[in-house]
């Protein structure tokens, strides 16, 4: 019988859990509909850690209404990790790698929080460009790790140009 009652718990456990992740999703979901994804990368980090075994970040630019940003999120995380995070803004007229390109913004914090997000801005000015995103990040007292989206060309008005 008590048995019964603790899988029926277990049971009701799962299932808020589930449904209070839907529910996140779907409140959060709208805060980007302006917002057109033109670039998107996942990063996992899974090296074993004293303090957090698992991280997984994804990095984007979104682009809108001559504004671009770079998103990076901190997708999930196994284990109690402090994750600083930088995420950068880059573009040219003609370069497509970000080390020869001009850095526009920056953006950092010192922990990023697993379903947490940080972002940097810049605005085309009306210009035709390549952008690219780039993430660094590390996780407790790892290595830095690195990561940009591809280049992706943009008009004046934030439109992925083919």
């Amino acid at each position: 019988m008590k048995s019964k009652i603790k899988i029926k718990l277990l049971l009701i456990i799962i299932i808020s859990v589930f449904i209070a992740g839907i529910a996140y999703n779907v409140v959060y979901a709208d805060e980007t509909v302006d917002a057109q994804l033109v670039a998107e990368r996942k990063i996992v980090d899974t090296d074993l850690t004293e303090r957090g075994i698992y991280v997984a970040i994804s990095l984007s630019i979104q682009a809108a209404s001559g504004k671009v940003t770079a998103v990076a999120r901190n997708d999930f995380t196994i284990g109690n990790s402090v994750v600083q995070v930088y995420v950068e803004l880059y573009s040219s007229d003609s370069q497509t790698y970000y080390e020869n390109m001009e850095l526009e913004s920056i953006n950092y914090t010192n922990d990023l929080n697993i379903f947490k997000e940080i972002s940097t801005s810049a605005y085309t000015n009306g210009e035709t460009k390549y952008w690219v995103a780039r993430v660094r990040y590390k996780r407790d007292n790892k290595d830095w790790h690195t990561a940009t989206t591809d280049a992706i060309k943009l008009n004046g008005a934030g439109q992925q140009i083919q």
